[in-house]
């Protein structure tokens, strides 16, 4: 499953949320997305699940 959420969120409660299937797309402070390791995905190939 691909949950969306800042990257604020995630840095702040991201170790917390962290559950088995789940990855991470990360929207930016500038609005660019990346994974929870930090690559580049491109916005019209992100599919969130979850929003």
């Amino acid at each position: 499953m691909l949950v969306l959420l800042t990257a604020v969120a995630y840095h702040s409660f991201g170790a917390q949320l962290s559950r088995e299937g789940v990855d991470w797309l990360l929207m930016n402070d500038d609005g660019s997305l990346c994974d929870q390791h930090g690559v580049s995905v491109a916005q019209k190939e992100a599919q969130p699940n979850i929003a």
